[in-house]
């Protein structure tokens, strides 16, 4: 995954715990392949604003998948510290 698709979640992360506004992020949408991450409430999951669904999505060639969980704003907190360090490298 190029550093461009992290740092683009990672905005977008962060845009989230300022407004948690519901937020789709494509992160790679290749040839034959596309890998989707979308957070916010849904209808067809138990959530809400505060406590959010997250969906991840891949569909490719040969395989597809969808899978999602609730989240909240310490799971996007960590996930946003993750993304810093892979993005920064070590230290």
């Amino acid at each position: 995954m190029h550093d461009t698709a992290l740092k683009t979640m990672r905005d977008a992360l962060r845009r989230w715990l300022f407004d948690q506004s519901p937020l789709v992020v494509e992160l790679t949408s290749e040839r034959g392949a596309a890998l989707t991450i979308t957070i916010g409430p849904r209808t067809d999951v138990i959530s809400s604003v505060r406590k959010p669904a997250m969906i991840v999505e891949y569909r490719g060639i040969a395989l597809e998948f969808k899978t999602s969980t609730v989240i909240d704003e310490t799971c996007v907190r960590i996930a946003v510290e993750g993304l810093e360090a892979v993005l920064t490298g070590p230290n």
